[in-house]
């Protein structure tokens, strides 16, 4: 039963995802406007539920936790500054820059693996905890929206069809599901990793919301968009005393 409601999870954070591409697609004018809210309001949600519970928990569960809240914060950033090129929004800022189809593909591949990674993280917490992977799942579903905008922008701008723009967005939501395979492999190999698991969710969620939320915010000249990102925070407080008991 546990595996039929992450499922639902799974399909509701890739069909935000596919709507946030979709509307950019159809030149819907409001998602690009309010996308720098959104990040705020992920990254001070995925900010408080790293520290306060991702994190000391897998403390609690596994001596090795420290390592793999590092592992999985290390292989995160190594994967989207080394290996792939990894953007959240602007793109439509730097014409010039994504002019040729060329740069969709290591584009895509950044936020491919970024959405694999988010798929493990709310993965290895809900088989863990389901109350804390309800708290993962906010998180994640509040910067879904930006990211199908992200790859829609780039494909707009690189002068692709639009049948070839959804076939892009549509295939990048499905690397959460990737992320689940993997965390179902490793939990039948060891059961034991589960705290070490717990651990390297708590490294991606705090990779995601320093590295990529936050520096993308803190650009933003708009004046609300610090309060949003303090609105979060306040969020995932108000979530935890109405659901989460632990």
């Amino acid at each position: 039963m546990d595996i039929f409601y992450l499922l639902l999870m799974l399909i509701t954070i890739s069909a935000a995802q596919y709507i946030g591409g979709m509307l950019v697609l159809k030149g819907t004018g409001w998602i690009k406007s309010s996308q720098e809210y959104f990040l705020a309001l992920s990254a001070g949600f995925l900010l408080s539920l790293a520290l306060v519970n991702l994190i000391p928990e897998s403390l609690e569960l596994s001596e090795m936790a420290p390592f793999y809240v590092i592992l999985g914060f290390g292989i995160l950033h190594l994967f989207e500054h080394t290996v792939f090129r990894h953007m959240h929004f602007g793109e439509e800022k730097h014409f010039h820059d994504v002019k040729k189809i060329a740069f969709v593909l290591p584009t895509f591949a950044g936020l491919f693996i970024h959405t694999i990674f988010d798929g493990i993280a709310l993965s290895a917490v809900f088989l863990h905890e389901w109350s804390l992977g309800v708290l993962v799942f906010v998180g994640l579903m509040l910067h879904k929206l930006p990211e199908g905008l992200t790859i829609a922008s780039v494909t707009i701008a690189a002068n692709m069809k639009a049948s070839s723009g959804h076939k892009v967005v549509l295939t990048l939501a499905t690397g959460s599901f990737i992320g689940l395979l993997i965390v179902v492999f490793l939990e039948k190999i060891s059961p034991e990793l589960s705290g070490g698991l717990l651990g390297f969710a708590g490294g991606i969620a705090l990779y995601i919301c320093t590295a990529d939320l936050i520096p993308e915010v803190n650009k933003s000249k708009k004046k609300l968009v610090p309060v949003t990102l303090f609105a979060g925070m306040f969020l995932y407080w108000l979530i935890v005393q109405l659901f989460h008991h632990h």
